[in-house]
């Protein structure tokens, strides 16, 4: 055995020096023939890889069915820095399909793709299907745009229709009982009014105008046009692929077998390059690291409704946030001793209360030890933005919808259906409140003030616990929540954000926060089995190992100056302590003798 690991080393490292060179040959001449990458984007848009489902991978193949398609940010940002870094790579056709994610994921794709056509490489993007405002953003980056016959162009401009079920939900016998705190939290609005309330209106109008400003920008730098002709061009739509042409959307009709021609058009070549698919590319440009860095960026996901208890049959491919999850997979990081940092990717509208305090006081847990940095996807309201106040800082897109700092309740009641259909109901109780939110009996003045005071309490925790996190005074927290959604921009004008760099800022954040070096790539962080609860920070040490420790760390007098060792790890004098003194006196393994002894306190609280 001891010969056998003798030689596997030195026949490693053969083997490596002569597959380096030729990976490394293959890396540069990756484009070399043709010039050209073909990347598609089509499917859920993820910022990182996703972990594979066993068992829905299993079932797949099972049944001969691919993977479906997805769109990984992490992954784009890679393709693209090789892409401007190899010399032989004079462009990019791009195929941009039905398109998952929101606002925030577009604009993501939309820079990458301009930062592929300001280093000089020609972006030729070809649209597929029905174009929707998100997609025709993305296109704006291209240096060519070609539609399909069959393709129609559906960017017309956001809107945000309204549906209002009151009158209809009375006609039936049942009411909906919304008790909440914050002018603008329209969500119970659906089931208690005929039409929007002003709050609601003057807050979605904002959203609105600023989603059409960016479809708008992108219309003006991409196509060479003025806001003017930007704005009848939205006009215009929808329209079809050969109404887009004339009115300068797109440049040409292109069926998917002649791309290749009209790539030639654009790249000037006498012969028709083939498109090396982008994760050939990758897959031919990396070098595996000989001597990879032991720290790592820890990315924990709060991504969809969050909620106390997992549905007991969950939809296929459904992402929901359980609370005793997400909290695993924080505990997870903060146990694994090559996670340096975390970010908290939050992608969620929120959902439970309980829930989410139980994910924000893991976060606040996570940060005492190593440093959290909280990036919004494109959507982190109400419980997905409490989640994230337990993070160091917060970081997003200025498209993210995000705010909804408020709180609702939601009680139906159909008092009306013991007459319609003739029901006998009454309650037999003791206590005042018993029964008070009971569906049959309906709603008095009393009950409503009840949960009012409830929803008011949850709210006033709320923006306290904001206040706090980003160092407001509650009166300033009030008049910029009230349930109001905000885009990232606004939010960061109210300091209710700290930056607008999206994803990779914040992982920057994250490596400069914790110090020394980090591998490039951050790595998904997901707890294999249920995590015990971290002790507390500053928790006593055994104290049998206090006693064993060596004397010289009590030297010196740290509350005259003196710069002990304690005191440098963070610990606060509380003042002489002649009870220490003599217990260490008395153990002759302590040597404590001569020495002034003093008590010590961690200055971090514990939680």
């Amino acid at each position: 055995m001891n010969i056998l690991r003798r030689l596997i080393f030195p026949l490693t490292a053969c083997v490596l020096l002569i597959a380096l060179p030729l990976r490394q040959r293959r890396r540069r001449l990756a484009l070399r023939k043709s010039g050209w990458a073909e990347l598609r984007l089509t499917g859920d848009v993820f910022e990182v890889r996703p972990e594979r489902d066993v068992t829905q991978a299993f079932v797949r193949r099972l049944l001969k069915r691919k993977d479906p398609p997805r769109v990984v940010l992490s992954r784009l940002r890679r393709f693209v820095d090789e892409i401007v870094a190899d010399g032989y790579a004079r462009g990019v056709l791009v195929r941009i399909g039905a398109l998952g994610g929101g606002w925030a994921a577009a604009a993501a794709i939309h820079a990458e793709l301009i930062r592929l056509k300001e280093a000089g490489r020609q972006v030729v993007i070809h649209l597929e299907g029905n174009v929707d405002n998100r997609q025709a953003m993305i296109a704006t980056a291209g240096t060519r745009v070609t539609m399909t016959p069959s393709a129609t162009m559906g960017a017309a401009g956001s809107a945000a229709p309204g549906l209002f079920l009151r009158d209809a939900l009375d006609k039936v016998g049942v009411r909906i009982e919304a008790t909440s705190h914050g002018r603008y939290k329209s969500a119970p609005e659906q089931f208690t009014r005929v039409d929007r309330s002003d709050e609601d209106a003057e807050q979605t109008r904002a959203i609105v105008d600023q989603l059409d400003d960016a479809l708008v920008s992108g219309l003006m730098a991409g196509r060479v046009l003025n806001r003017a002709d930007a704005e009848a061009l939205v006009d215009r739509a929808p329209m079809v692929g050969t109404q887009a042409v004339t009115a300068g959307f797109c440049d040409q009709i292109v069926r998917d077998e002649d791309l290749g021609d009209a790539i030639r058009a654009v790249d000037g070549s006498e012969s028709t390059p083939a498109p090396v698919g982008a994760g050939r590319y990758l897959q031919d440009r990396t070098v595996p690291n000989l001597w990879p860095r032991r720290r790592y960026v820890g990315v924990v996901r709060v991504h969809g409704p969050i909620i106390d208890q997992p549905a007991r049959l969950p939809l296929p491919d459904q992402q929901v946030a359980v609370a005793d999850a997400v909290v695993d997979d924080l505990r997870a990081a903060l146990a694994d001793a090559k996670i340096g940092a975390v970010v908290l990717h939050v992608d969620s509208r929120g959902g439970s209360v309980t829930a989410s305090d139980a994910i924000y006081s893991a976060v606040r847990r996570l940060d005492q030890e190593k440093p959290v940095i909280a990036c919004f996807g494109d959507v982190a309201a109400s419980g997905g933005y409490y989640v994230a106040c337990g993070a160091r800082s917060i970081n997003a897109s200025a498209l993210t919808l995000t705010g909804s700092i408020g709180v609702f309740g939601l009680i139906p009641t159909w008092a009306k259906l013991t007459e319609r259909w003739g029901v006998g109901h009454d309650v037999l109780k003791n206590r005042k409140h018993a029964a008070i939110y009971d569906p049959w009996a309906g709603f008095d003045d009393e009950a409503r003030a009840h949960a009012q005071e409830g929803v008011s309490a949850m709210y006033q925790t709320f923006i306290e616990l904001v206040a706090q996190a980003r160092g407001l005074k509650t009166d300033e927290v009030d008049a910029v929540a009230q349930g109001r959604v905000w885009t990232g921009k606004d939010a960061r004008q109210h300091r209710l954000l700290d930056d607008l760099g999206g994803f990779p800022t914040a992982v920057e954040h994250a490596k400069a926060e914790a110090g020394g070096l980090f591998a490039d790539d951050p790595v998904v962080v997901s707890a294999k089995g249920p995590m015990s609860r971290p002790p507390p920070v500053g928790a006593p040490v055994d104290g049998s190992a206090l006693l064993r420790a060596d004397a010289t760390l009590l030297d010196g007098d740290p509350t005259a100056g003196g710069g002990d060792l304690l005191t440098r790890l963070g610990w606060t004098a509380l003042g002489p302590s002649p009870v220490l003194a003599e217990i260490l006196a008395l153990t002759a393994a302590s040597g404590a003798g001569g020495y002034r002894v003093f008590a010590y306190a961690p200055v971090t609280s514990p939680v």
